[in-house]
């Protein structure tokens, strides 16, 4: 961060010091994963969702190396084991346009729901 003159940690500088295999940003992002495949199977276990889509920069430029170890934690939380893979969990594609599709497909439930 200090070379790039950077205040804040971004999702490049992060996936540059996993290339470096800095020991510390291993750490850190490991447990990341892990309380996240916790909160996953938390959502699931209440929501009953069919799939979860994991989003942001970090998702993105990582992809399954990222969504792989929160996906093996959020299947050994389930609280049902029995065909547990069906609920599928997976990186987001949609990148920065996420939210405005998001918006826009509210929009249009509503919209039908309303006529």
């Amino acid at each position: 961060m200090k070379t790039r003159n950077r205040e804040r940690m971004t999702s490049s500088i992060v996936v540059r010091a996993l290339r470096k295999r800095d020991r510390v940003m291993r750490k850190v992002m490991a447990r990341a994963e892990h309380y996240l495949g916790i909160l996953v199977a938390n959502i699931v276990n209440i929501l009953d969702p069919e799939c979860v889509v994991i989003g942001g920069g970090l998702a993105e430029r990582l992809q399954e190396d990222f969504v792989g170890p929160i996906r093996k934690t959020a299947y050994h939380y389930f609280l049902q084991q029995r065909g547990f893979e069906r609920v599928s969990i997976l990186p987001g594609q949609l990148g920065d346009q996420a939210g405005a599709l998001g918006a826009a497909v509210l929009a249009r439930q509503r919209l039908r729901h309303t006529s």
